[in-house]
């Protein structure tokens, strides 16, 4: 069954302060891969502990409002 706008936008209103990979990219409405190929080209705010990406969903929404 494929993700719709509705599923996304309210998964963005209960999502956690601390998103894994799977979490952030489903916050941003795109793919794992995606997300992943895009983070130091784009300056997505991410931190990597060890070899896992973590990513703050405040840090995520104050990205995306800077975006031009």
């Amino acid at each position: 069954m494929p993700i719709t706008v509705r599923d996304v936008n309210e998964f963005r209103r209960q999502a956690p302060e601390i998103l894994d990979v799977a979490s952030a990219a489903r916050f941003l409405g795109v793919s794992e891969r995606v997300l992943i190929e895009n983070v130091e080209k784009l300056a997505i705010p991410c931190r990597t502990i060890g070899r896992t990406m973590i990513f703050s969903r405040a840090a995520l929404v104050r990205w995306v409002e800077n975006l031009p």
